[in-house]
């Protein structure tokens, strides 16, 4: 005869009859209506033991069983552990060129620095370019001057060329550095510019000009 645990009764004829009606008595019995219940007792404070290996997900465990799961996930993380301090030594004892903030900083300065510089050299050369020509546009204006027989039309072409060219050098200049740093320089430049034009066409306003006998005469050597 099974006992509601599973376990097999003691026989009647035990040498110790008193003790197997004590352990019988002992527990509280349950049971389960079919299979796949789940069983609930009260063992009355008394141990399960002798649990086979769980083989199911829903199979109990005994002490033992447990913690040696434990320390098998111990050990596992032990070892992951382990794995990821040598990557690191590795890292560290190969790798040669590790990121150095403030010698980074350093380096991004002095790079600014030569960026400047090159800036600047760009600028004087761009500045040098229009002082020629605007010096050139006074040697035209005093040959004006000198000798008023020229021809109009050809004049102010010669004129709007000169503009547009001295337009796509402050443009080259104003792309090449900062706005706050040329404000003054393109200033003057634009003064000096306008001065030159209102000069010409001062020149060709009050020139004897006659369209039909004027040889055409080179003023601008671009």
């Amino acid at each position: 005869m099974a006992n509601k645990f599973g376990l097999g009764s003691l026989p009647l004829e035990s040498k110790n009859p008193i003790s197997s009606t004590a352990f019988i008595n002992k527990a509280k019995p349950f049971f389960v209506d079919q299979i796949g219940d789940t069983l609930q007792g009260d063992m009355n404070n008394f141990k399960i033991t002798n649990l086979k290996f769980p083989g199911n997900d829903n199979d109990a465990v005994n002490k033992k069983y447990l913690l040696d799961q434990i320390n098998a996930i111990q050990i596992d993380k032990d070892n992951v552990e382990n794995r990821i301090n040598d990557v690191k030594r590795y890292i560290r004892r190969n790798i040669k060129n590790l990121v150095d903030e403030p010698k980074l900083q350093q380096e991004l300065t002095s790079l600014k620095r030569l960026i400047q510089v090159d800036k600047t050299s760009q600028l004087q050369n761009l500045i040098s370019k229009l002082d020629d020509k605007i010096t050139k546009v006074k040697i035209d204006v005093q040959r004006l001057i000198d000798n008023p027989n020229v021809n109009e039309d050809r004049l102010k072409r010669k004129l709007t060329a000169l503009e547009r060219k001295l337009g796509e050098l402050l443009a080259e200049l104003d792309k090449t550095a900062d706005k706050t740093e040329l404000q003054n320089s393109i200033s003057n430049l634009n003064e000096k510019i306008a001065k030159q034009k209102s000069d010409v066409q001062d020149i060709i306003n009050t020139l004897p000009i006659d369209k039909d006998t004027l040889k055409l005469i080179d003023c601008f050597g671009y």
